[in-house]
């Protein structure tokens, strides 16, 4: 069963690298949504997306690899894409029945935040 849609926030890979490296409004968007009860959601194509811009933009090691994946994963529901169409947030966020509103991350480009409504 869908949770209602203002129960969900699915994150794009640029706020999670913010979440991760930078804390800032990218963590404290994690801490707000799981504080406040919110589900945060993503995919299993998002977090392999994730972890190789670490691994291939920002050079993580593998043990640095494997932490990141376990913070995503402790803090949101991943949806298992066995056909690989759940390539962004977008494709998450539609779903599971969300729509997109525009987040800034700062210094950086806009980067998507997806929640019902």
């Amino acid at each position: 069963m869908k949770k209602s849609p203002t129960d969900i926030i699915v994150l794009d890979t640029d706020v999670w690298i913010d979440a991760l490296l930078y804390g800032g409004a990218g963590e404290e968007l994690v801490r707000m949504a799981l504080g406040q009860g919110v589900t945060l959601v993503t995919s299993d194509t998002l977090v392999d997306d994730l972890i190789i811009q670490l691994r291939d933009r920002l050079g993580f090691s593998v043990n640095a690899l494997h932490q990141a994946r376990r913070f995503v994963v402790d803090c949101a529901q991943v949806i298992v894409d066995d056909a690989g169409l759940l390539r962004t947030a977008a494709d998450v966020a539609s779903a599971q029945g969300a729509t997109a509103i525009a987040a800034l991350s700062p210094g950086r480009t806009t980067s998507l935040a997806l929640c019902g409504s």
